[in-house]
């Protein structure tokens, strides 16, 4: 089940990175339609989701001991 779920946070950490990408090229190409705030809160939830996991406690170290 943990492999499961460690899947699935690479997959969603790759689809933000994409989307950020995606959001990136799109506001610079054409900032009328695809404005920055897209961009921001796309970046805000990497960063967020970044900062989850480094909170979360290294269950590694937790079956070792």
């Amino acid at each position: 089940m943990r492999a499961f779920f460690s899947f699935l946070l690479v997959f969603v950490k790759i689809f933000i990175f994409v989307k950020v990408a995606i959001v990136l090229y799109q506001t610079s190409r054409f900032p009328d339609e695809y404005p920055v705030n897209d961009l921001i809160w796309w970046t805000s939830f990497l960063v967020f989701d970044m900062w989850l996991v480094k909170q979360l406690p290294d269950t590694k170290e937790d079956e070792e001991s």
